[in-house]
């Protein structure tokens, strides 16, 4: 069986840009990790821990969500706008707590607009941008 069904004005099926979301939200946990972790960089040396476990809480929620989207017969489109809405949450805190404008993960938030305009909606990225 095709678990990749193509409706019509699909281009691209909803499972692989959620899978493709979830890529993105475990390279972005890699980034703050590493980040964090690595000696000499630009996050201030009293945030690193509390970083460390931002970024794996995250992992976990990513997870739980994942998890709860692939056992729910009707996918849930509810858990795919929470964790965005997790997501900027995430990495709004990841920013202002590490210098806001100067934060070296400022660039993660552009980044992670980009990427929900081009694997959820356009209309859906508008909005992730404005809040």
């Amino acid at each position: 069986m095709n678990t990749h069904t193509r409706f019509a004005g699909e281009l691209v099926p909803l499972s692989t840009r959620i899978r493709n979301l979830q890529l993105f939200r475990l390279a972005t946990a890699a980034v703050v990790l590493a980040f964090s972790l690595a000696p000499r960089t630009a996050v201030p040396s009293a945030t690193r821990v509390l970083l460390a476990e931002v970024a794996g809480g995250y992992l976990a929620i990513a997870a739980v969500a994942d998890c709860y989207w692939r056992a729910s017969g009707q996918r849930a489109l509810s858990v795919y706008s929470v964790l965005l809405l997790v997501d900027g949450l995430v990495l709004g805190w990841v920013g202002f707590d590490t210098g806001f404008t100067l934060s070296p993960f400022r660039y993660l938030i552009l980044l992670h607009v980009g990427a929900v305009a081009l694997l959820a909606s356009h209309r859906t990225g508008m909005k992730v941008a404005l809040w």
